[in-house]
């Protein structure tokens, strides 16, 4: 038995659909199919008319705004200094082991999006923090028709394209009339399904009332109850959360209970004719109650609370001194004065800890000193370990200063790195801004190299036996970015580097040219990127893209000229990169990245340094970390070429080879197929592929090589994903 939309069974029969879904390969067959051996024939039918008023579009949430309110109780039975090294938790005093906290949000979502949650107000026992978590956050998804129920991790049941992953069955003991509870189990133990749970049908139209789940991850196992709206529009959207946690991990082990309350100032549904409108309109917010006078923090928090303190919530309150300034905190009796232990809990807590002072609208955040995801291994650029600064001033109300250093090093080519990277955001609703870079960054190498390599030998003669003439690059870039229209971004500025001679410095003559120790360079610098279909929102007169679902295409040129600041290289580098990241299965992507670039008109000495094909020491983010990148190749080759053309492919899923030749291998959370092509003059082609595996704690990449038709090498690439931001 075949269901799904009614309108594809009438056109084609059953039995013409269950050959065409074999026929496809099993990465990309049909997904919403139900069959007799999933689930009986009652919860088959319940289903069926669930995933139907999915299909109508009636119930598909386009946008939405939202005030949510959320009241935490947490109990540590056991801590240590781990537990506030975690990003996606709050800071813990050593001495308290009972906290309360309350947290006001203002949320805004996209259809097929992450909710964005903005804190606004808080109220807490938490000593050093206002008891936020994202730990919580990540459970508060307003949509559960969303593939993903919780942070783009767990699949929903009441997704259509998540049915292969559970089996259903109806509860015919359950006794309310007008309503059918089914019950659902995960085909397989993996963390990215929920376990096992049920949810409640109105049997009048078909919607879910009620969704229990229970699950778990990397750190800790939990049990949900979602309760839907009962108006006409809020009936696909979770009206109130209550939600358990108990956290056990690395020797700490937390009780937490969570309440939320969704209150819903405007949502909007899926257009009749199934297009989606790509703006959100929120009404302006101007609320920072924390900055507040403590008075009229209380009098917001009181006029928003959903959910009424209990009489021992208040007492506690009142015990730990958090309605009133002039109350000293009342720590726990029973723990015992240790001046020892207090001391080397600051202390550890200072190196592991992410700290953040504020003053009026500004605030400093330094990350932690120690911390396992600052560390990583690969092949080619061995060891390298990075570390970094965040500072935001709100200047003006539409005025942001972000300033970014961020220091690297390189144990393999002993070679230390840094940057200070900012901005100064104006005109909201263009997103413009002014933004530099000043730094030291990767070793290049000169058009001398270029020329060495034409007259080697490749054969008896390899890239790393040549001398290595190699130049530090200092740099400094300064640009304006806008948006002309939605999706369309362009940057224009001017970037000046001086390259100063390193390594050996046998070689000062080739072919007749002398080389310099010094070389500057100035070169105007301009970017066009264009991503079609940008989704986004307005909120407080500021315009947020949320991402798009279509292809990215950017040009990237930088004219050399001479004269200015002792500038002496002319050249014209123009790069092109088309990145596309499509959906292919229920948590299966493709990523591909093509492009290709070059100098041209070039005169004198000029440096091979390109925008999209470089070797990054100090990445501050992780997107395309596996996927746009040659692990293997030598930093020789990313500047010996005056022209080159790439191709880069990746498939990534959390059900691709483990999951079926190890059942029990639950912890995988993504799987990675990866292959990637590099033409350069020399170099035709250069080819790699891999395998990568992401886990909870650690990322572990393997690939090989192949130089031409010969191989290459094989190497291995290894990051700590635990404790990441």
């Amino acid at each position: 038995m075949v269901g799904g939309d009614n309108r594809l069974n009438k056109i084609l029969p059953a039995w013409l659909l269950l050959l065409l879904c074999g026929m496809l390969p099993a990465g990309i067959r049909a997904e919403y199919v139900l069959s007799a051996e999933s689930v009986d024939t009652m919860a088959l039918s319940v289903m069926e008319r669930l995933y139907d008023s999915m299909f109508s579009g009636e119930y598909t949430v386009e946008s939405l705004s939202a005030d949510l309110y959320v009241k935490e109780k947490v109990k540590t039975d056991r801590k240590n200094l781990l537990l506030n090294i975690i990003p996606d938790m709050t800071r813990f005093d050593r001495k308290e082991d009972r906290y309360l906290a309350e947290l006001f949000y203002k949320v805004h979502y996209m259809h097929n999006s992450l909710p964005d949650f903005r804190r606004v107000a808080s109220l807490s026992t938490f000593g050093h923090s206002s008891g936020e978590m994202d730990l919580l956050l990540s459970f508060m998804m307003p949509n559960v028709y969303s593939e993903f129920l919780f942070k783009a991790e767990h699949f929903s049941p009441l997704s259509p394209s998540n049915v292969r992953f559970y089996r259903f069955e109806t509860d015919t003991t359950y006794a309310p009339a007008g309503f059918t509870k089914v019950d659902f189990v995960a085909r397989y133990d993996n963390m990215h399904l929920l376990s096992k749970g049920w949810v409640v049908v109105d049997d009048r139209d078909g919607m879910p009332i009620t969704l229990y789940a229970e699950g778990w991850n990397e750190q800790c196992r939990f049990s949900i109850e979602c309760n839907m709206g009962s108006e006409r529009r809020e009936r696909a959207l979770v009206k109130s959360i209550d939600l358990a946690v108990d956290y056990e991990f690395a020797f700490n082990r937390l009780k937490i209970d969570a309440q939320a309350e969704f209150d819903y100032n405007s949502v909007q549904m899926l257009a009749k004719d199934g297009k989606l409108e790509r703006k959100l309109d929120v009404t302006p917010e101007n609320v920072n109650v924390d900055d507040s006078l403590l008075c009229d923090r209380m009098e917001y928090i009181r006029s928003k609370r959903r959910i009424s303190l209990s009489e021992e919530d208040s007492l506690f309150y009142n015990k730990r001194g958090v309605l009133s300034k002039d109350v000293t905190v009342d720590r726990n009796d029973d723990v015992r004065e240790n001046g020892l232990k207090d001391f080397l809990w600051q202390i550890g807590d200072g190196a592991i800890s992410s700290h953040t002072l504020r003053w009026g609208s500004s605030d400093l955040r330094i990350y932690p000193l120690i911390k396992p995801s600052y560390l990583s291994y690969s092949s080619s650029k061995g060891v390298t370990y990075k570390f970094s600064v965040n500072l935001s001033s709100l200047l003006a109300r539409n005025c942001m200063l972000q300033i970014r250093p961020v220091l690297g090093y390189s144990f393999k080519l002993k070679e230390f790195y840094w940057s200070v990277r900012g901005g100064l955001s104006f005109a909201p609703m263009k997103r413009a801004s002014y933004s530099f870079d000043v730094g030291r960054g990767n070793s290049v190498y000169s058009s001398v190299m270029r020329d060495m390599l034409d007259y080697a030998l490749p054969d008896s003669v390899s890239i790393k036996d040549l001398p290595s003439v190699y130049y530090r690059d200092f740099h400094v870039k300064q640009n304006f970015q806008f948006e002309v229209v939605n999706g369309l971004e362009v940057q224009t500025g001017v970037n000046f580097y001086l390259r100063t001679m390193q390594g050996s410095t046998e070689i000062s003559e080739v072919e007749g040219l002398k080389l310099k120790r010094e070389y500057r360079q100035l070169a105007p610098h301009l970017r066009v990127t264009w991503h079609p279909g940008m989704y986004y929102y307005v909120s407080e007169g500021r315009k947020i893209n949320i991402g798009s679902n279509r292809p990215r295409v950017s040009l990237d040129m930088e004219r050399g000229i001479r004269g200015l600041l002792g500038a002496g290289s002319k050249y014209l580098r123009a790069e092109l990169d088309f990145q596309y990241k499509y959906r292919v299965t229920p948590g299966g992507y493709m990523y591909m990245r093509l492009g290709g670039g070059g100098y041209f008109r070039t005169k004198d000495v000029y440096f091979v340094s390109y925008t999209f094909l470089k070797d990054n020491h100090l990445r501050i983010d992780d997107d395309a970390e596996l996927e746009g990148e040659f692990h293997l190749l030598d930093r020789v080759w990313y500047n010996s070429a005056n022209k080159y053309v790439r191709a880069n492919f990746c498939y990534s899923s959390p059900f691709l080879l483990f999951q079926k030749l190890i059942p029990s291998a639950g912890f995988i959370k993504r799987e990675g197929l990866y292959a990637g092509a590099l033409f350069i003059s020399d170099l035709i082609p250069y080819t790699e592929y891999g395998y990568g595996v992401e886990t909870p704690y650690v990322n572990i990449g393997f690939f090989v090589g192949f130089e031409k038709s010969s191989f290459h090498e094989t190497g291995v690439e290894v990051s700590f994903s635990l404790f990441r931001d």
